[in-house]
């Protein structure tokens, strides 16, 4: 990369273009979800109107997870979540949908938990039965 005489800062390489694929996107790896149970339902007013459930657990970790489900959820909604896992249990963890596609007549979506929503979710128990969940599913 050559200097230009008059301009003392040499010219910026282009910034390589952003990554597509989630896998890429992710900076925490995620974990095969094993035997591991999550419900949804919307977050708020909207919890007795809207679509609630079981969802197929694709992946988890203590930041989030993906699922995959029928119900066409939105990149932004929020929602409740339940996770069990043998004797373990987490209600109402608020997490938001940031990656939503069809694939094969299902909805996969990527929820990425709300830690800043409620005295819930910044507790140190939640945050050590998250971490807790993704040691015993590795």
């Amino acid at each position: 990369m050559a200097v230009e005489p008059n301009n003392p800062h040499p010219p910026q390489e282009a910034a390589p273009p952003p990554q597509s694929s989630e896998g890429e996107r992710r900076k925490i790896p995620r974990i095969q979800p094993g035997n591991l149970k999550v419900s949804v339902k919307y977050r708020g007013l909207l919890t007795k109107i809207k679509h609630s459930g079981n969802v197929k657990t694709l992946d988890y970790n203590r930041f989030g997870l993906a699922f995959e489900s029928d119900h066409n959820y939105r990149i932004g909604d929020e929602l409740l979540f339940t996770i069990t896992y043998k004797e373990t249990q987490l209600i109402n963890l608020v997490g938001f949908i940031c990656n939503s596609e069809s694939v094969n007549e299902t909805i996969r979506c990527g929820v990425q938990f709300d830690f800043s929503a409620n005295k819930h979710m910044r507790s140190v128990t939640t945050e050590q039965t998250l971490i807790a969940l993704e040691t015993a599913l590795t």
